[in-house]
């Protein structure tokens, strides 16, 4: 049975009713438990279906569906319009805004408009949707759901509403009222949950949630994504570990945490620890520590006013590390680690090799296993370690030292300054231009990246510095540095040691002056020059001035002004026609390219075609010049050239000149002075053809005097030219070509295989060791072996030489010649000849001509053997007749050689050697224990001027008495005695006997002899044969 109350309803009693209507107003109606239809109507009307499949319909009006009697749990969907569990077991629900559920564990959905669900007793789950939802929890631990919002959402439990008083913000959440409710599940976004005082559970979802569980045992789970854990409001410091999911310390205390990445501590001393994924941490105000651990983890120790003193450990990965304000202890552990000084208040330095931080937040930091840095927006000094690093500075006029590695440097804004004066070695570094990265080589520059910087300081080594098209400030230190400060109105400091401004990438002429250390034009427009000693140009049409210092000028392409001013300047035109002043001092003066102009000023000058790519012909005589680099150039007061690689000819003035030959095959004339005559690679001519007086010239000592030779030094000098005058030429060990000019000249070839030429006048040539060409030219010369360490052969007739230093020499216009000290073998040609034997056993064959045979010392030959007819020849007058005996004097000559004709040989009071050869001869050893070989023939030994008598035995080859004394006779079938008593005896061969005067012994022996006993009472014995025996005058037997 049914009761009602109120309206038509009051003291109704309803028997055996399944559905009710209500009226227009606020209604209160319940079913039984039985399916019902229960229609509100109008008005906010409250229905209870009790058990059964009731379909509840609310009409117009805000009504709500009450579950409160349930004995079971139900699950109701005020979007779907359906219902489950306990009495909401098939209902259907239509028009209903509210729900109130059961005293059990109840799911209560709203839909898309403002609902208000009531969870009573029982750990409830509301999910309100979309609209502005008022949701009470109830008795038990509830949940609100926002995983279905489309956004994200905020929802604080601590307040009860989402953000201010009574609203939510954000997706579903947007206006909805909590009341009762313990937990909170965000939606798929990145929502802000925010638990009360009592335990929470806070489940973020998908996104990356913030969870502020508060006080109490919360749960703070992050879902998917990279969630934050809070606990900036706990009252007292905090300690959290993701590692293990727990939490200890004030708000933390009791809390478990699930796929949480982030912390953010308390204003209070903390630990916050990381897990193995990449943790953000930060800190808060109070003396925090902060660790890592595994994957890459961003640590703050500070964020707010009253920062502390933290220790942050970065772990594994790579870390970025923000200490903050405060002695903070910075380590960031394996990995590639970022110390960030962002928000500092003020300038920071900062140095990784030691370990140290001063000034703005890095006040009193220790740092350690930091690579990287980035600094405040101040005037900052970071200072790199011998690791890879990236130092960044944003903004302010920062000082970044990158140190040894491949490092990274960026600038960020203001005006900043890379430095490498501690680089143990020379770098070379470009700056790049807005964001494209400039790069660095050698020494702490090797490897490295530079943005946005816009200063430069190099090394204590040879550095290039190069900017960008800004105005930069290159400072290169001590060592000798080439700055390139490209576009801007650049500072170009070289610091100590000789340092070079380049403008050879400019695209416009320049104009620089170093005494001024200003410039114009082009690149140098606007620059500022200190402590630059040397420049380089353009390719365009450059004016460039030195200073008072040693300056070397390059004008590169374009024709340039070059003026050296004072000290001892290097002047390099390039291409074009170039003008170059030495100015005072000694100065080199590279033309180049094109029609140059030279002028070396005062002082010792030097034009060099070292770079010429054709041989040059330069003469410092009409200051002119031809070929190569040379061509069309004008020399003044230049004292000094070197030449090209090529075979160049190189003239001197009347001063003393260094000539430089450099590679090739260079001709040099000094001219007069007292020159230095370098010839460099190839082989290389000094000619003295010029010279009004003789010179001497030694190439072995690099020495000279006389005429144009006198003072001169010579080196790597092969060759020489004499004067026109009497020269003594010596050359070297090398292989030499020795011309002696006109004169009567003395060459001397030395070691190697020369070349020696006399020219005119009677000249001396000694080849010396080596294979020499010996060519006399006119007049009559003379090729001398006397420093032979060994016998030589020279025949003046065929031109050759064989043996000591005349081994495979040859001779051309050869007069004279002279022996060594050995037993030399000397043949003349056919014109008057001087030999000359010298020391030693010599044969000397005159040849043709009226020879002068000088033997020298030792036992000598003079041969006849080559004659064309028969000779005289007379030892003791030293003189010769008939054949090529003709004319011949003969000195210092033991022995003879005859003609293969009838010849008569005269030897001297000395032991003689004479050899008759083929021919009738006719020997006359004279004193002295001679040798008479008759050789082919019917020869005959002659002892008619012996002034005592003579004995001779043909058969036995023996002498004695009288001239015969110590004779040996040899190949001898006639005997002619002497005036005295002589005792002559024949061979077995037909001999002919003549006694001459005295008492004569004539022994015919075997053959058919002859005997005539001349003056004298002789006694001759035939022998066996048919011999003619003639007594003479005198009583003969």
């Amino acid at each position: 049975m049914g009761t009602g109350s109120g309206g038509d309803a009051t003291g109704d009693v309803l028997l055996s009713i399944e559905n009710l209507t209500g009226s227009a107003y606020n209604d209160v109606l319940t079913g039984s438990a039985t399916a019902n239809l229960i229609a509100g109507g109008a008005g906010n009307d409250l229905l209870t279906g009790g058990a059964g499949a009731d379909t509840l319909d609310g009409g117009t009006g805000t009504d709500t569906a009450s579950y409160a009697t349930s004995a079971a749990a139900v699950n109701v969907d005020l979007g779907t319009g359906i219902a489950s569990g306990g009495d909401a077991a098939g209902d259907v629900l239509i028009g209903i805004e509210n729900l109130t559920g059961s005293a059990y564990n109840d799911t209560l959905t709203g839909s898309a408009a403002a609902n208000a669900l009531v969870g009573g007793a029982g750990n409830d789950l509301l999910i309100g949707g979309a609209g502005a939802d008022t949701l009470q929890g109830g008795d038990g631990t509830d949940t609100v759901s926002y995983a279905t919002s489309a956004t994200w959402v905020y929802m604080d439990l601590e307040e009860g509403s989402g953000y201010g008083a009574g609203s939510g913000v954000g997706g579903d959440a947007e206006g909805d009222v909590l009341v009762s409710v313990e937990n909170l599940i965000g939606s798929n976004y990145n929502d802000l949950l925010f638990g009360s005082s009592v335990a929470n559970l806070l489940v973020g979802g998908a996104g990356d949630d913030l969870l502020y569980g508060a006080a109490g045992a919360d749960t703070l789970d992050g879902g998917t994504g990279t969630d934050t854990a809070n606990y900036a409001g706990s009252a007292v410091g905090v300690s959290v570990d993701l590692n293990t999911g727990t939490g200890a310390g004030g708000d933390a205390a009791g809390d478990v945490l699930v796929s949480i990445e982030n912390l953010t501590g308390s204003n209070h001393n903390d630990t916050l620890t990381g897990s193995a994924v990449a943790n953000l941490l930060t800190g808060g105000d109070g003396n925090d520590t902060l660790i890592g651990n595994a994957g890459n983890d961003t640590l703050y120790g500070d964020t707010g006013y009253n920062p502390g003193n933290d220790s942050l450990d970065g772990g594994d990965g790579d870390d970025f590390l923000h200490g903050g304000a405060g002695a903070d202890a910075l380590d960031g552990g394996a990995g590639t680690d970022t110390a960030s000084y962002e928000g500092s208040g003020a300038g920071v330095s900062v140095n990784l090799s030691t370990g140290t931080g001063t000034a703005g937040d890095a006040a009193g930091d220790v740092l350690v296993n930091i690579e990287n840095l980035i600094g405040s927006i101040y005037d900052d000094l970071l200072v790199g370690s011998a690791g890879a690093n990236v130092l960044v500075s944003t903004e302010g006029n920062d000082t970044l030292i990158g140190g040894a590695g491949a490092d990274t440097l960026n600038g960020g804004d203001g005006t900043d300054t890379a430095s490498y004066a501690t680089s143990s070695a020379a770098v070379s570094v470009t700056l790049g231009n807005g964001y494209s990265a400039g790069g660095g080589n050698g020494g702490d520059a090797a490897g490295d990246q530079l943005i946005f910087i816009e200063n430069l300081i190099g090394s204590a080594y040879d550095d290039s510095l190069t900017g960008s098209d800004v105005t930069n400030a290159l400072f290169g230190g001590a060592g000798n540095d080439t700055l390139i400060g490209g576009a801007g109105a650049d500072t170009l400091d070289g610091g100590t040691g000789t340092d070079t401004a380049s403008y050879a990438a400019s695209v416009a002429s320049v104009a620089v002056d170093l005494n001024s250390g200003t410039g114009n034009g082009g690149d140098a427009a606007g620059d500022v020059l200190v402590n630059i000693e040397n420049l380089v140009g353009s390719a365009y049409n450059d004016t460039l001035y030195g200073s008072a210092a040693a300056n070397a000028l390059a004008g590169g392409a374009g024709n340039d002004t070059l003026m050296g001013n004072a000290g001892n300047d290097s002047l390099d035109g390039g291409v074009g026609s170039d003008s170059l002043d030495g100015g005072d001092g000694n100065d080199l003066l590279t033309g180049g390219a094109g029609a140059d102009t030279l002028n070396g000023g005062t002082g010792t000058d030097t034009a060099s075609y070292a770079a010429s790519a054709a041989a040059v012909s330069v003469d410092l005589n009409s200051g002119t010049g031809n070929g190569g680099d040379a061509a069309g150039d004008v020399l003044i007061g230049i004292e000094n050239l070197t030449g090209s690689a090529y075979n160049d000819t190189l003239f001197g003035s009347a001063a003393a000149n260094a000539l430089v030959g450099g590679d090739g095959n260079d001709m040099l004339v000094g001219g007069a002075g007292a020159d230095t005559l370098d010839g460099g690679a190839g082989t290389d001519t000094a000619n003295y053809a010029t010279s009004t007086v003789g010179v001497a010239v030694d190439l072995s000592m690099g020495t000279a005097s006389g005429g144009d030779a006198a003072g001169d030094v010579l080196v790597s000098i092969e060759n020489l030219y004499g004067s026109g005058y009497d020269d003594v030429l010596a050359g070297s060990a090398a292989a030499n070509v020795l011309l002696g000019g006109g004169g009567a000249d003395q060459l001397f070839g030395l070691d190697g295989n020369d070349s020696l030429d006399g020219g005119d006048g009677n000249d001396l040539l000694i080849g010396g060791a080596g294979a020499d060409t010996l060519n006399g030219g006119a007049g009559t010369d003379t090729a001398s072996y006397a420093t032979s360490a060994a016998a030589v052969a020279v025949n003046l007739g065929t031109g050759t030489g064989t043996g000591g230093d005349a081994a495979s020499d040859v001779l051309v216009n050869i007069e004279n010649l002279t022996g060594s000290a050995y037993n030399d073998v000397l043949t003349g040609s056919a014109v008057a000849n001087l030999i000359d034997g010298g020391a030693g056993n010599d044969l000397l064959t005159g040849g043709a001509g009226a020879d002068t045979l000088n033997g020298g010392t030792g036992t000598d030959t003079a041969s006849y053997a080559a004659s064309a007819a028969a000779v005289s020849v007379d030892l003791n007058s030293g003189t010769g007749n008939g054949g090529d005996a003709a004319g011949d004097v003969l000195i210092g000559i033991e022995n003879l050689t005859g003609s293969a004709y009838n010849d008569t040989l005269f030897g001297s009071a000395a032991a003689n050697a004479l050899v008759g050869g083929d021919g009738n001869d006719m020997l006359v050893g004279g004193a002295g224990a001679d040798t008479l070989d008759g050789g082919a023939g019917t020869d005959t030994a002659n002892y008619a001027t012996s002034t005592v008598g003579v004995a001779v035995d043909l058969s036995m080859g023996t002498a004695s008495g009288g001239d015969a004394a110590g004779d040996v006779l040899v190949s001898i079938e006639n005997l002619y005695g002497s005036g005295y008593d002589d005792v002559l005896a024949g061979s077995a061969a037909a001999n002919v006997l003549l006694g001459g005067g005295g008492a004569d012994q004539l022994f015919g022996l075997d053959g058919n002899d002859s005997l005539d006993g001349g003056d004298g009472n002789d006694l001759l014995i035939g022998g066996a044969g048919a011999d003619t025996l003639n007594g003479g005058a005198g009583t003969d037997t």
